[in-house]
């Protein structure tokens, strides 16, 4: 599946960033932005599954009004607390850090889709009282999501990533961030 996802991203990469299919920029143009924000960081495994949150930080540069590249950071804002049978347990995915392409398709001149293909790092920990463990590790990460101007250098941004999967653990999730234009 992510064989065939990254196909389809590399194709519409070449596609739409021809500047032939970029007459209508939506007010989507070339340029430096960063954005703040908050993710909801969803890990699953066969053991348990907990879920928190992380501030992030998204700095990227808009080649042309249908691509761009990203860089995030985020770090963990809380814990997320469960049993396991009667086992008190603290768990957070506590940090993360990916660097993404993202295809911009303009739907307004103030409103946009698009999808992003990359790669991100990430960690996560639990401990009880009987101990406390650590994994980390880097996956593809993929994801869509939708972009509004706010103002001429503002804009707003929703989107869900499933940012880190294995045979095992998966984390996804949905994030919303304010941004400029620089």
């Amino acid at each position: 599946m992510q064989k065939i996802l990254a196909t389809v991203f590399v194709s519409c990469s070449v596609l739409f960033s021809s500047q032939a299919f970029c007459q209508n920029d939506g007010g989507f143009k070339p340029g430096g932005y960063g954005s703040i924000g908050l993710m909801q960081a969803y890990y699953k495994e066969n053991a348990f599954n907990f879920n928190n949150s992380m501030a992030a930080l998204n700095l990227g540069y808009q080649i042309n009004p249908n691509f761009a590249v990203e860089g995030v950071a985020a770090a963990a804002v809380n814990n997320a607390n469960f049993y396991v049978g009667s086992t008190s347990i603290t768990a957070k995915v506590g940090s993360a850090y990916g660097a993404y392409a993202k295809i911009i398709l303009p739907a307004t001149e103030n409103f946009a889709f698009f999808a992003r293909l990359g790669a991100t790092h990430g960690n996560a920990s639990a401990s009880s009282r009987y101990g406390s463990a650590w994994a980390g590790g880097t996956s593809s990460s993929f994801g869509v999501g939708a972009q509004f101007n706010l103002t001429k250098d503002m804009f707003g941004q929703v989107d869900y990533m499933s940012y880190y999967r294995n045979a095992d653990v998966s984390v996804s999730g949905p994030s919303v961030s304010i941004g400029a234009r620089f």
